[in-house]
């Protein structure tokens, strides 16, 4: 099982989403995280649309720790 996680992980590195861009990578988090900010900035022309579940949830993970 282990190899095949392996193999796994080697191939979702090379998955990228509509922007070019990996997921779960930290430019992923970052690209998804200078959107919020700008938009809790006050913002209004920026576009949300493609945000996941799965970026708030590393959002909070990453907050929870501060």
């Amino acid at each position: 099982m282990p190899n095949l996680s392996r193999r796994l992980q080697k191939l979702e590195a090379q998955v990228k989403d509509r922007r070019g861009l990996i997921p779960r990578s930290e430019e992923w988090f970052n690209y998804w995280a200078e959107k919020v900010d700008r938009t809790i900035a006050g913002d209004s022309s920026v576009d949300l649309t493609g945000i996941t579940l799965e970026f708030v949830d590393a959002l909070i993970a990453s907050s929870s720790g501060e």
